[in-house]
């Protein structure tokens, strides 16, 4: 079953002013070409955590939407999933976007933090939503999942990082590596992802954004 991190809810209305700078990540960084529709579908979906492909076609013409679930999908800001799976595939490459009635688009828990934290602060901050996010599970240490996060951008090569990587990171900051990596997937911070003979991890790439952050 597929798991979201509880959010909360916001009054968008209240930071019309902060929202122009989610605006600028995807309009100005991410240079996504309908950031409009994008910017209204991840405010819809930031609220529950998912948002589905009829939700999805109430804001804009089908071709923008459709476009902008792409998008979102390459940034892995919004996943696809099967809500009825008692076992859901782990690979966000493997997730195959159909772009059709009855798909669903989760928003990975990093995500939704990032999402609420720009709207409400008006700044993409990785970092603080890395931070808050093993704080709000309970690791008593969150700011060591900081500094891992921030090692494993140092050793990415394609958004890739072997599994070795992550256990020496975690292992020299003093994590056990085999809780952390667990957790780095629950928070969409990584996904595996098969190449060829090897599993690796695959980088939220969205967290790629600002990573200079503190």
């Amino acid at each position: 079953m597929v798991r979201f991190l509880k959010s909360k809810i916001i009054d968008f209305s209240l930071y019309s002013r902060t929202v122009g700078n989610l605006e600028s990540i995807i309009r100005d960084v991410m240079r996504c070409e309908d950031f409009e529709v994008l910017l209204r579908l991840l405010l819809k979906a930031v609220d529950r955590g998912r948002i589905s492909y009829e939700e999805a076609l109430s804001l804009g013409s089908r071709e923008e939407v459709e476009e902008a679930l792409l998008e979102a999908y390459m940034w892995r800001m919004l996943i696809p999933y099967n809500p009825s799976s008692l076992n859901p595939c782990l690979s966000w490459s493997s997730r195959n976007i159909l772009l059709k009635r009855g798909e669903m688009y989760e928003m990975p828990n990093i995500i939704i933090i990032l999402v609420q934290n720009t709207v409400k602060t008006g700044e993409w901050n990785p970092c603080k939503a890395v931070r808050q996010y093993f704080r709000d599970i309970g690791e008593p240490e969150p700011e060591k999942y900081v500094k891992l996060y921030k090692q494993l951008l140092k050793e990415e090569k394609g958004l890739k990082v072997t599994p070795k990587e992550i256990v020496r990171h975690a292992t020299s900051l003093g994590i056990n590596p085999s809780p952390a990596i667990a957790k780095l997937k629950g928070a969409g911070i990584i996904s595996p992802i098969v190449d060829g003979q090897k599993i690796l991890y695959e980088i939220n790439p969205s967290l790629t954004i600002n990573q200079d952050c503190e």
